[in-house]
């Protein structure tokens, strides 16, 4: 464990499913966890959360998609922690509009193309 001991994680999409067990186990192995979220209710609630289990998390809020909301999240990390060691890219969306390419809307295809592969660029 003591390898793990000053590390800073942040997993984006850490306020619920495996983005939140992520954050968890890492913060069980010592590392500092930020719980990544664009909702800051949801968020700041899973960093309490993990916290409550006696984990070293913090919340930031941003946005994968919005290019300015990603660089305010790193200017934000950057104050509070110094740096970042581990960065897991779990955010991610589903849509109902998605489905068959002959069903589904050109603009679920975007919203997922969007998050769900461009987003990792930024």
């Amino acid at each position: 464990m003591e390898k793990h001991i000053n590390k800073i994680a942040l997993v984006t999409g850490a306020n619920k499913g495996i983005g939140l067990d992520i954050a968890r186990q890492l913060g069980a192995k010592g590392v500092t966890v930020i719980v990544g979220a664009r909702d800051t209710g949801r968020g700041q609630a899973a960093a309490d959360l993990l916290r409550s289990e006696n984990l070293n998390a913090h919340f930031v809020q941003f946005d994968v998609t919005d290019a300015g909301s990603i660089t305010q999240a790193a200017a934000t990390i950057r104050a509070q922690h110094g740096r970042l060691d581990i960065l897991v890219n779990n955010a991610g969306i589903s849509d109902a509009g998605d489905g068959a390419p002959s069903e589904a809307s050109i603009d679920a295809a975007r919203r997922l193309f969007e998050t769900n592969f461009l987003a990792r660029w930024r």
